[in-house]
């Protein structure tokens, strides 16, 4: 268990880094958000909370769809859904920034994987 003192630590610039983003957007700049160096449990929470501080829903979906997308090159052919685009979803059962909301499947190349929560 780590000391008190870190944790606290750790949080205070994870809420810095987190209103970082929250001011990137309000400036207009784009940016794209990845689960490199979170623990994948932790991801979806942490992308919620920083919505919870202010980040707009439509830029944090935008920053993890399109954004990547576009950033790689692929935007074309990934990132948003449209005829002639290949469609990999996630399927919620409701807002996917909302704390209730459920992964209940995933499509990737045209196959539907139901989730099992």
């Amino acid at each position: 268990q780590q000391p008190e003192a870190y944790l606290e630590q750790r949080k205070a610039s994870w809420r810095e880094v987190s209103l970082n983003l929250v001011k990137l957007s309000q400036a207009g700049a784009s940016f794209v958000l990845s689960s490199i160096g979170d623990a994948p449990s932790n991801f979806l929470k942490n992308i919620r909370a920083v919505v919870k501080l202010g980040l707009p829903k439509t830029t944090a979906l935008r920053a993890l769809t399109q954004g990547p997308a576009d950033m790689i090159g692929v935007g074309s052919e990934l990132g948003s859904l449209k005829v002639g685009k290949r469609a990999c979803l996630t399927v919620f059962s409701g807002d996917p920034f909302e704390d209730k909301s459920v992964v209940t499947h995933v499509v990737v190349g045209g196959r539907v994987v139901e989730v099992k929560n």
